[in-house]
């Protein structure tokens, strides 16, 4: 702090122009900086290259050769040696500049090296991760006993598959249906879940032969991209995922890759969601096959008996599109001229038109213009790579998955900021506003009122002048807790609100004031009970 306003000054500018403004005036006098530092030329995040976007966190590639991931951290799968969810981008440990490739599964991720090898993070109660163990890993470890240089990987939720620079390919975790092409002999037993055949190592699907150039993994299915440009599938087919012209059947699955119907070759990219999958034509059609409950095919109709166990053409989209993304249950499609459009579930905003309905055709995503490069889809959220290198995600954000700092949906692009300082605060809300005090990282509990001003319970986020009106007017001087959070301050009375400061004599006290806190207090009770921004 660059300066110390006394209290009987800040006792008297409160009587005589009310709180706020003095809180205001304060700010000015305390840290300067926050109300005239210019904005961070670059407070969203830059210099990426590739994205992947998970069952309910992200991550992305930079221009060297760094990873970077936000959201859901419950299992690790952020791979910043914690377990703690971050709506900013975090570091991945112990990976330095080497990776070349990321891909993002439900709980865990995986990165190709420069050398051609593969390191995996997160989930791994069935060995989803591939180093010999079911020991969950909150930073990368080695993919062990991999067979030639890794080119493409593909996490889901419980299985993992990769194609070697041969054009093998290996797979390894849970084989429940078959999806890792081998009849399974081994089993992992999970903790409260019961024992499942698995694969702690990877395994080479031999049926394939050496034909691969890329890999897409479901639930318990997989696909492959062919030499031929054509698409083989293997594991369940009880939606029909495998396109093979059969399915609906309980025991429609096996280890061995079967043809998709038509799709022998003229295909250019494959993307696989929970139980159903597309593909992008050399000619940039789009066709879907699996499951269709709420219109992921793009094939104009949804529900039960609407899915398809042969491809079906995605209306609307017949020679312009250039890349696929698959998720839960909804699609999105890369657009030669840099649009995306979505189709399929949109309960959390993911199809980003702005509305919460679900489509049954694709719909241009809104406030994203021509500026995507690539794209990548979640659980319930999607995002995109720009041109520019920069990211934008819309969709669900329960986790932080969105990576704006907040935790609330959005049914359009935000922009993902950046901490280029990695304090865990983010650039925008360190330089981005004159209204920032600071901000507290991961409070949970709906007592930490300096990160719940509005009773939202949100996390990450920065704290502004107007939050600490509402948290006086919630706490006030009466020291009643249930007040309307989202009532209007008061007009006087806020230099007594603050009885919760490191000086006071009862840290916890809603009681009767102790004093008038001053400005340079409610810094020291933020830096107390998380960190500052400022």
């Amino acid at each position: 702090m660059r300066a110390i306003a006394r209290p009987g000054i800040i006792l008297l500018l409160a009587l005589a122009v009310g709180p706020v403004l003095v809180l205001t005036m304060l700010a000015g006098m305390l840290w300067p900086e926050a109300g005239t530092a210019e904005a961070n030329e670059e407070p969203f995040l830059s210099g990426v290259t590739a994205i992947a976007a998970g069952g309910s966190h992200t991550c992305a590639l930079t221009t060297v050769g760094g990873v970077k991931c936000w959201g859901d951290n419950e299992f690790g799968q952020l791979g910043n040696g914690t377990t703690k969810d971050s709506a900013i981008p975090v570091d991945v440990l112990a990976l330095g500049t080497t990776a070349t490739a990321i891909a993002a599964g439900q709980y865990h991720t995986c990165a190709v090296t420069t050398q051609g090898g593969l390191k995996c993070w997160g989930d791994n109660r069935i060995g989803q991760l591939g180093d010999g163990t079911i020991t969950i890993r909150t930073i990368p470890t080695d993919v062990i006993q991999l067979n030639g240089n890794i080119v493409a990987v593909s996490p889901s939720s419980s299985h993992t598959c990769a194609v070697t620079a041969g054009g093998n390919v290996i797979c390894w975790g849970s084989n429940f249906a078959g999806e890792l092409g081998i009849e399974s002999t081994d089993t992992c037993e999970v903790p409260s879940m019961g024992t499942f055949p698995c694969s702690v190592t990877p395994v080479d699907v031999v049926s394939l032969g050496t034909t691969a150039t890329n890999i897409a993994t479901g639930f318990v299915h997989t696909c492959a991209l062919t030499t031929a440009a054509g698409v083989k599938c293997w594991g369940s087919n009880i939606n029909g995922e495998l396109g093979d012209g059969n399915g609906g059947d309980s025991d429609a699955f096996g280890p061995t890759p079967v043809d998709v119907v038509g799709m022998t070759d003229g295909v250019a990219a494959i993307a696989a969601g929970n139980w159903h999958s597309c593909v992008v034509t050399t000619e940039g059609g789009v066709k879907c096959w699996g499951d269709n409950f709420n219109g992921q095919l793009g094939a104009g109709c949804s529900g039960t008996g609407c899915g398809s166990i042969v491809p079906v053409d995605v209306m609307g989209l017949v020679d312009s599109a250039t890349n696929i993304g698959a998720g839960f249950r909804h699609t999105c499609a890369l657009i030669e001229d840099g649009g995306v459009e979505c189709w399929g579930l949109n309960a959390s905003g993911q199809l980003g038109d702005a509305t919460s309905t679900n489509h049954l055709s694709p719909m241009a995503v809104v406030e994203l213009g021509s500026t995507a490069a690539a794209i990548s889809a979640g659980d319930y959220h999607t995002c995109a790579l720009t041109a520019a290198g920069t990211v934008k995600c819309w969709g669900a954000n329960f986790a932080g998955q969105l990576g704006d700092g907040t935790t609330t949906d959005s049914a359009t692009p935000v922009d993902v900021i950046a901490d280029n300082d990695n304090d865990g605060c983010s650039d925008i809300q360190e330089q981005g506003s004159t209204a920032v005090l600071g901000g507290l990282r991961d409070p949970k509990s709906f007592w930490d009122f300096f990160d719940t001003p509005d009773g939202s319970n949100a996390r990450d986020r920065a704290i502004t002048i107007a939050d600490i009106g509402r948290v006086a007017a919630r706490f006030g001087t009466t020291g009643d807790p249930a007040g309307d959070p989202l009532s209007p301050p008061p007009t006087s009375g806020y230099h007594t609100a603050f009885d919760r400061t490191p000086l006071g004599p009862e840290l916890w006290n809603l009681g009767p004031p102790n004093g008038a806190v001053t400005i340079q207090d409610i810094g020291l009770m933020v830096a107390q009970f998380g960190h500052t921004c400022i």
